[in-house]
């Protein structure tokens, strides 16, 4: 039996028999609302940010969406997401 998986088909149970395993990354977020700032405030900001390791993911209206990998914490093993 197969198993679909990011990498391609890999047969089921394979992980458990030692091949590569993969973790899911665990991530943290922020929204921040920019609306009424000054343009170079929300530079300085972002850039501020930035050197936090956030990402800007999303953006709705006046609202950004920021993501970063959670500090300190091993993603969980996903044996589903064994690589070749």
């Amino acid at each position: 039996m197969r198993g679909r998986t990011p990498a391609g088909d890999v047969p089921v149970g394979e992980a458990e028999k030692g091949a590569h395993v993969t973790t899911r990354q665990k991530w943290e977020y922020k929204v921040v609302l920019w609306s009424s700032w000054d343009m170079s405030l929300l530079e300085h900001t972002l850039n501020d940010l930035g050197d936090e390791g956030w990402e800007v993911v999303a953006t709705m209206n006046e609202t950004l969406v920021l993501k970063r990998p959670c500090a300190g914490q091993e993603g969980r093993a996903d044996p589903g997401l064994a690589q070749e």
